[in-house]
């Protein structure tokens, strides 16, 4: 069965969606209420975030529709769910129509939660990541090296 996915990182980004898990179909702007998206300082040269519950808070980004299990698989590899990077919960996001849909997020794992920092902005990560991102991070990960990022 297909979900809808809630993206909020580097995953906004089609040079980075397209190749890791095939995500080009119908996407929109949309919000997810009641959690705050911060940094993950993992010593990593290309900053990622990750999301946790926060009430009050707000997380915009985008719900790509209709995404198939496949796709779904290669995003549960990419966010490293077995390691406890990241877990998949399904959440409640609002369109910019003011229409809500049920989508798939990531959200902070344990293993993400430990090294939290500041907010991330995906405004900052497109002017001083997402050139090194594209280059380094998305070929090696397709190319079958999961080991993100570990300059």
């Amino acid at each position: 069965m297909n979900k809808n996915v809630f993206v909020y990182g580097s995953l906004m980004f089609p040079q980075v969606a397209v190749p890791i898990a095939g995500l080009c179909g119908d996407c929109r702007a949309a919000c997810l209420h009641g959690y705050a998206r911060y940094s993950v300082d993992d010593r990593s040269r290309a900053k990622v975030p990750a999301i946790v519950e926060e009430p009050g808070a707000r997380v915009r980004g985008k719900v790509y529709l209709d995404v198939g299990a496949q796709s779904l698989r290669e995003l549960d590899n990419f966010e490293d769910m077995a390691s406890g990077q990241y877990e998949r919960r399904e959440v409640e996001v609002e369109l910019e129509s003011g229409e809500t849909l049920r989508a798939e997020v990531y959200v902070a794992g344990p293993r993400a939660s430990k090294s939290l920092s500041g907010e991330w902005s995906p405004e900052d990560f497109e002017k001083n990541d997402l050139q090194y991102y594209v280059e380094k991070v998305v070929p090696r990960y397709t190319s079958g090296d999961r080991a993100l990022d570990k300059d």
